[in-house]
């Protein structure tokens, strides 16, 4: 890996407080330890500087600010879709011997439904259907997790009903 030249060294030393305080924040809505997302925002930091074009008319700090916010909506998404697969009623053989039923098509249809509707799912969409129907989270508790007003979270849950109402048609 290519090292940073002096000039992108001293930017990473000057924004560096940036990722505690980002990491402050995401730990607040309980993605992860305060330590781990500073040190997961320290490498965004450092591949922020690299991408970095000032001729795009963008300040350093809300470029590296908007990276670091996505790559742990990301890992939020990540973390909510697998709690949500964990969730998930499975079908357990022994519960299934000691009933002596079959599994209804319905059920398995339904989670078939589900899993497709996930794989073609924005990981936002994924994070907000999954903290309404999984979690029962509030439209509210959503937007303060991703950053966004109960409003444009509403949106994002339609626009992902709608998109699984067409896979399940």
């Amino acid at each position: 890996m290519k090292r940073l030249t002096t000039k992108q060294q001293a930017t990473v030393a000057a924004n560096y407080g940036l990722c505690h305080f980002r990491a402050i924040y995401w730990a607040k809505r309980g993605l992860g330890d305060v330590e781990d997302l500073a040190s997961e925002a320290v490498l965004v930091l450092i591949r922020a500087v690299r991408n970095f074009r000032p001729e795009l008319g963008f300040t350093f700090s809300t470029y590296a600010c908007r990276a670091m916010d996505y790559t742990f909506i990301q890992k939020a998404a990540k973390a909510s879709a697998r709690n949500a697969k964990a969730r998930m009623v499975e079908l357990k053989p022994s519960s299934m011997a000691s009933r002596r039923e079959a599994p209804s098509d319905e059920r398995i249809e339904a989670k078939d439904v589900w899993e497709r509707c996930m794989a073609v799912l924005s990981d936002r969409e994924r994070m907000v259907l999954v903290g309404r129907l999984v979690d029962g989270q509030t439209l509210d508790d959503i937007g303060k997790m991703i950053g966004v007003t109960k409003e444009r979270v509403r949106q994002i849950q339609n626009k992902a009903y709608e998109k699984c109402r067409e896979l399940a048609a």
